[in-house]
């Protein structure tokens, strides 16, 4: 009987701590040991799940490096759904060293402006910065050379992006629901153009295809009402289907004469 009540207690302890989803907390910031040999750490959510995320306000500055048990660990990640819905916050510092932003890690900071990301990360996960209504202008470092799906989906405010250089995949709806996206510069690696991905940029004006595109996908530039012209460059083998329907202001489509798929 004694044993089964301390195997009962035990289990009991291993199911709270596994419920707050995160090793440790520093200055009511929580963190997940990633690399015990390293001594790396991702910052992530209390695991206090919620559409109104109090914890974090105003500016926040992610640490370089905490120290918890007389150890030292760097902070080098972002965990998935770590700043969601922190409706109070406007200010993200993001320091040298991190190394990735995972899924959802920003989505739904409805007051967000403003994100430093630092020239060491490489990838940014899924929907990270989804319906950050605020946020205006964003700059991507070099770095970076993975991007999941639906990463700006519906960011209305965002009017200016730089994408880093060796990019070669824009995921699907990464920048759907762009309203104010005037112009886009697409990288010179750039292959993939996955579906949705700018559909519903309702002011983009202008979009230059680099040559080194293979595929677009479908509905990519749908409702993308301001577009005016487009030029298919000669190694597109694929447009999906609608690709550039419902762009009620297109005036011409022009396709580069040595594409051996289409000809205008």
């Amino acid at each position: 009987m004694k044993l089964s009540r301390v195997y009962i207690t035990f289990l009991t302890i291993l199911v709270t701590l596994s419920s707050y989803g995160y090793d440790f907390q520093v200055n009511n910031k929580y963190y997940n040991i990633t690399d015990r040999s390293n001594h790396e750490v991702e910052i992530v959510s209390s695991g206090k799940a919620s559409q109104s995320n109090n914890t974090y306000t105003d500016t926040l500055t992610i640490p370089t490096a905490i120290s918890y048990m007389g150890i030292k660990y760097k902070v080098v990640g972002i965990g998935e759904q770590a700043f969601g819905y922190c409706t109070g916050l406007k200010c993200v510092n993001i320091p040298s060293g991190v190394r990735y932003i995972g899924e959802s890690a920003f989505e739904y900071c409805s007051q967000l402006t403003y994100v430093n990301i630092p020239n060491t990360v490489k990838s940014i996960g899924s929907s990270a910065f989804n319906e950050c209504s605020l946020l205006d202008n964003v700059v991507l470092p070099d770095s970076i050379d993975y991007m999941g799906n639906t990463v700006f989906w519906s960011c209305s405010s965002l009017s200016s992006i730089t994408l880093p250089k060796n990019l070669t995949e824009i995921g699907i709806r990464t920048f759907a629901s762009c309203r104010a996206l005037v112009t886009i510069k697409l990288p010179s690696s750039l292959k993939t153009i996955k579906e949705w991905a700018f559909s519903g940029c309702t002011k983009l004006k202008t979009i230059s295809i680099p040559t080194s595109v293979t595929n677009i996908g479908r509905n990519a530039f749908w409702s993308c009402r301001s577009l005016q012209t487009v030029i298919i460059p000669k190694n597109v083998e694929q447009i999906g289907l609608r690709a550039f329907g419902n762009t009620g202001g297109l005036l011409y489509v022009g396709v580069d004469g040595e594409n051996q798929h289409y000809a205008s």
